[in-house]
């Protein structure tokens, strides 16, 4: 029996002390509907509250795990990492397992169930070293990104200000995403409309509006995200959320009301 175990707490719960007494705590906060696969992580849970994209939501359950029962250390993330998404293989599996666990409403009280989530999270952590280059670039490139993801509802997210936040120039800002293939500004687009689509998904046609959605992630106009959504998705924001809504009332194939 691990003497350290693994505590899972539901969406909607109220997060216990995250301090544990024998030692800092990792806390992944594991998505449990809708597309989104990826797991937010936080070093030390703890510290959860100085960083708003760390702390959880309706549609989020928290897993904590004593460092002490990971056979990893916590240098394994960055000393800011909290928020950091993790969006590999093994984070879809646990996505998977934890949401198996809250649709059936089962607490890892018990010794398996506590020692396959801790197992899974750091085979998780093994995986995101095995993806990720050690060195200050790699570390600088961390900082950045989970900037950008505690802020997408800022507007001022442009490459100057970017490297402004970070006292480096544009050309370096501009290098470290070229090593992922990508650039800063469609890094930035394309994390804001994950996350309006996200939302979409889970908002009907009577609630939050398109215009509303645009505007709380980051988007200057209903217009620009209307074009930018149907280009990365290839349906416009209505008829994304009317066709998830269709999906949560119908199910895949369902039949319609007469």
């Amino acid at each position: 029996m691990r003497s350290h175990p693994a505590v899972l707490i539901p969406p909607g719960s109220i997060p216990p002390d995250l301090r544990s007494a024998d030692g800092d705590v990792l806390m992944l906060a594991v998505p449990v509907h809708g597309r989104h696969t990826a797991v937010r992580a936080c070093r030390d849970a703890a510290a959860r509250h100085d960083h708003p994209s760390g702390l959880p939501d309706g549609d989020t359950a928290v897993l904590l795990v004593p460092w002490a029962a990971l056979p990893i250390s916590p240098r394994a993330l960055p000393a800011r990492a909290c928020g950091l998404s993790i969006d590999l293989p093994t984070g879809a599996v646990l996505t998977e397992v934890v949401s198996a666990l809250v649709r059936q409403e089962v607490r890892p009280t018990g010794a398996h169930v506590a020692g396959l989530l801790t197992d899974l999270a750091a085979t998780l952590l093994t995986e995101l070293t095995d993806h990720q280059p050690s060195g200050p670039e790699s570390v600088l490139l961390d900082e950045v990104r989970w900037h950008i993801n505690t802020s997408l509802g800022d507007t001022r997210l442009s490459p100057p200000d970017l490297a402004a936040e970070h006292h480096i120039s544009v050309r370096q800002l501009h290098k470290l995403f070229a090593a992922s293939g990508t650039t800063p500004g469609r890094w930035v687009l394309r994390r804001r409309l994950e996350e309006s689509a996200r939302e979409l998904a889970r908002t009907g046609p009577s609630e939050r509006k398109i215009a509303a959605t645009a505007t709380r992630w980051g988007f200057a106009s209903a217009a620009h995200f209307s074009r930018a959504f149907r280009d990365a998705f290839g349906v416009a924001p209505h008829e994304w959320r009317a066709t998830r809504a269709e999906l949560v009332l119908h199910g895949p194939g369902g039949d319609r009301p007469a």
